[in-house]
């Protein structure tokens, strides 16, 4: 069985096949046959995009509005940075100029950047968008509740999580909102986004809504999106891999990417909203 990425390779394995293995076990594959780890080996290749290709999709299915009413533009200075993070921020920006997120702007609104530093040391590039928010109209679009789709997952026996990769990067925003979200990088000008940025606080309601596109009523109790985070939890390998294929194929008909590394296929346990599930609930 393979578990994770603790995985013995054979000597008498071919190197493609080698590597074909460890990839499956980053993917977290446990406690499944050698018949079933090649049925989902063969869906993977089929399903989802090379592991090594970080090119974020972007869905057609829904754009981002950012409703500011009659609110007269909103200018902010940039806020002050070390050199060092000001060279993180020129990498970010560049790196989004060339994935197609950003474009140089015009625009008269404007607002700072803020360099977060991750648990693993690294950098989030984020805007303070909070005077945009406070001049917007927000949708009331509602969120599941956390425990109610914990509950119904519990006890499964095959358990996959996906993770949408940089989710909120992937839904467009419309054409009136892209000036809304320029913000200032000192030493390089003004920038706008033309995809939904993270910070906006109608970004989590407009992702729901395509979460809730993606995963639809009748596909309860065997699949659930809370968000980006969307799982799939079954008694049988069957019925799992008949789940596993319509999602996969939803979420290429929506032109979304998911971070194949990072998601957690045919688990007995994973963690998901923060909470370890598996069939012991």
């Amino acid at each position: 069985h393979l578990k994770g990425t603790d995985v013995e390779v054979p000597a008498s394995l071919s190197s493609a096949r080698a590597e074909e293995l460890m990839s499956l076990a980053s993917l977290g594959i446990e406690a499944i046959t050698d018949e079933q780890r090649l049925e989902i080996d063969n869906l993977m290749k089929e399903l989802l995009p090379d592991p090594s290709c970080e090119q974020l999709g972007c869905t057609g299915w829904i754009h981002h509005d950012i409703d500011v009413g009659s609110a007269r533009p909103i200018k902010q200075r940039y806020y002050p940075v070390s050199k060092i993070l000001e060279d993180e921020m020129h990498e970010q920006v560049h790196k989004m100029l060339r994935a197609g997120i950003i474009r140089r702007s015009k625009s008269n609104w404007s607002s700072p950047v803020v360099m977060v530093r991750k648990s693993d040391g690294s950098f989030r590039f984020c805007v303070d968008y909070r005077k945009v928010n406070a001049v917007s109209k927000i949708a009331a679009y509602p969120l599941p509740y956390m425990d109610m789709i914990l509950r119904k997952i519990q006890h499964a026996r095959y358990i996959t999580a996906l993770d949408c990769s940089g989710a909120f990067l992937q839904i467009p925003l419309t054409e009136r909102s892209i000036p809304i979200t320029a913000f200032t990088v000192p030493g390089l000008g003004l920038f706008e986004f033309v995809r939904m940025p993270y910070g906006l606080a109608g970004g989590p309601a407009t992702f729901q809504m395509l979460a809730d596109k993606l995963i639809t009523p009748e596909m309860e109790p065997f699949a659930f999106a809370y968000l980006d985070d969307i799982i799939i939890a079954t008694d049988t390998f069957s019925d799992h891999i008949k789940w596993l294929t319509l999602i996969l194929k939803r979420i290429n008909e929506a032109g979304l990417t998911i971070n194949r590394k990072k998601s957690k296929i045919c688990m007995s346990e994973v963690r998901y909203l923060g909470v370890l599930v598996n069939r012991e609930g």
